[in-house]
């Protein structure tokens, strides 16, 4: 790991146990304008992956589209809360879509006068499903390590800074070449898993071909979100002016008691296990946000709209 990626981590570990704060089971919406007006002011797209898709709550708003967008989405539940029209409102993500993707089949319809466009990217470019399956679906210690390396591999390959930089930084440049007048607001990711992790993972035997996974690499599991989130952080910097807002929401205090494995598992924003495909975890919407998780990425947009002042 090189040192670029642990100051940026350093960083964001020591703003968030300075920030720490109590959370209540539900997330706590921030004010807006009243339920049911009108906002013809924001022009708003939405783009990214399966986080940003909702998956896998609420409905699918087009059964068997590879998509998977469904109705408990953030960006869905924004839109209704902001009263933004049907009209001006533009769902592009798309389940399974990375960067580069996005860039390619998501970016060219946005509307050249959309005012918001928010980005929820990055895992699927560090092949992050095959984390969740190898080091938590299958409990494969070995397989574990090795998509672990392969998702830090994305993060550095090649530069200091990384392939998931390099992507993120065409992607913001793209939308704004696409739509020159919007404000982006980019969503980082927060830490999975809590303390005690042993306690809360129903795998307790591992089957003798394998290796059992190791507290060191589930807490490698939070760095990915964690340095995921710091290079993001720092595309928002680098691509923001006077004349370009682009702001990076950190999710990761608010997720605090929260997480897979904390003491209170009921009050967790994280899809449980039981109930998903276990050959397919990560498509199934394991380490995704549930419904309150959405809530509170709709939240975290929200508020970056109320801090740069757009039409609220």
């Amino acid at each position: 790991m090189t040192s670029f990626g642990l100051s940026i981590r350093s960083l964001i570990v020591l703003i968030t146990l300075l920030h720490l704060v109590t959370c209540t089971n539900r997330p706590e919406t921030p004010p807006t304008r009243p339920r049911g007006s009108s906002n013809d002011n924001i022009v708003y797209a939405a783009v990214g992956g399966s986080w940003a898709a909702g998956v896998p709550n609420g409905e699918e708003l087009h059964p068997g589209s590879p998509c998977k967008q469904y109705t408990s989405s953030y960006p869905i539940l924004a839109s209704s809360q902001l009263g933004i029209k049907p009209t001006n409102f533009h769902f592009l993500a798309c389940a399974n879509h990375d960067i580069f993707t996005i860039i390619g089949s998501q970016v060219p319809h946005i509307p050249s006068n959309a005012t918001l466009v928010s980005i929820s990217a990055g895992l699927d470019l560090l092949n992050f499903g095959d984390v969740v399956q190898a080091c938590d679906a299958d409990t494969d210690g070995d397989k574990c390590e090795e998509a672990l390396s392969r998702a830090f591999a994305m993060l550095y390959l090649e530069s200091t800074k990384g392939s998931l930089y390099r992507g993120m930084h065409l992607l913001v440049t793209a939308i704004q070449q696409q739509a020159p007048s919007a404000a982006i607001v980019i969503l980082g990711f927060p830490r999975w898993l809590g303390s005690p992790v042993r306690d809360c993972h129903d795998d307790t035997s591992v089957r003798p071909d394998r290796k059992e996974v190791t507290q060191a690499q589930r807490d490698r599991i939070n760095e990915v979100a964690l340095e995921s989130s710091a290079v993001l952080s720092l595309v928002a910097g680098q691509t923001r002016s006077k004349q370009r807002q682009v702001v990076f929401q950190d999710p990761d205090t608010d997720w605090t008691n929260h997480r897979y494995c904390d003491e209170e598992r009921e009050g967790a924003w994280l899809v449980q296990k039981n109930g998903i495909n276990r050959a397919d975890a990560w498509a199934s919407g394991y380490y995704h946000p549930n419904e309150d998780g959405q809530v509170e990425m709709k939240n975290l947009l929200i508020r970056a709209m109320q801090q740069i002042n757009l039409g609220l």
